[in-house]
């Protein structure tokens, strides 16, 4: 079960403690929570991610079968893949917008897992937009 709070306007400024992170709880659930923005070095970048995807390895934790321990923020899409792409995309040698087959707003992100993790509708990457 993925557990989401209620929709709300969340002010925007640049100088927000917090970001909004999926936490894996316990297999089956992962709540949507307020956590603190990382602080960062001087050799470290700082991005705000708007869009992100959900991937195999969310599905299996999600449902028990890859281990983490609770309190784990889950979806590595954005910083795993990111520091690759950035080169590739910056330069216009790719479009990743074909990728993309499914787009979800975070309050749906429950259809969305479930979507991707039963493969229907010929699912390839889902976006979710806050």
């Amino acid at each position: 079960m993925l557990t989401l709070p209620a929709r709300r306007a969340v002010p925007r400024t640049g100088n927000r403690a917090t970001m909004k992170a999926a936490v894996f709880v316990e297999a089956g659930k992962i709540e949507l929570q307020e956590r603190p923005i990382p602080r960062i070095g001087p050799t470290d970048a700082l991005l705000r991610v708007t869009t992100t995807t959900i991937c195999g390895t969310d599905v299996h934790i999600l449902k028990g079968e890859y281990p983490v321990a609770p309190g784990r923020i889950v979806g590595h899409e954005p910083k795993e893949r990111m520091r690759r792409l950035m080169s590739v995309v910056g330069s216009g040698g790719v479009d990743l917008r074909p990728l993309v087959t499914h787009r979800f707003w975070l309050d749906q992100i429950e259809e969305a897992y479930d979507l991707i993790s039963h493969q229907r509708d010929v699912v390839l990457k889902v976006a979710i937009t806050p």
